[in-house]
C-alpha cells in the first residue's frame, strides 16, 4: 500500500507519495489540460518526479509554482530523455 509520508514546509505539514496514486494522477493531468508540458501532446502521458526519488523526492499535492512542486507531465517519448539525461549518483 502507498502510505502518504511527511514534507513539512516552513513550518506546515503536507503529505507526499513514494509513488503516484491514481486520484493523484488524475489531478496532475487536469492541471495541465491533460497534455505533455513540452510537446503539448495528449497521447501516452506519464507523471514526472522532478527530485528523484533516491534522493527523497516525493509525489505532493503541491500546485505548479509552489517552490517545492515536485511533478510534471510529460509525454513518454519526453519523460525518458528527462530520465535518461539524469546523471547518475553511484
Amino acid at each position: 500500500m502507498n502510505k502518504p509520508q511527511l514534507i513539512i514546509y516552513k513550518g506546515k505539514v503536507y503529505w507526499g507519495y513514494k509513488s503516484c496514486p491514481s486520484w493523484l494522477r488524475k489531478k496532475y493531468l487536469e492541471a495541465v489540460g491533460n497534455k505533455c508540458e513540452k510537446c503539448n501532446t495528449k497521447d501516452n502521458l506519464e507523471i514526472h518526479r522532478i527530485k528523484r526519488g533516491a534522493d527523497g523526492g516525493l509525489y505532493n499535492t503541491f500546485p505548479k509554482g509552489h517552490p517545492i512542486c515536485n511533478w510534471q507531465v510529460l509525454c513518454k517519448k519526453h519523460h525518458k530523455e528527462l530520465n535518461y539525461s539524469r546523471k547518475c549518483s553511484y
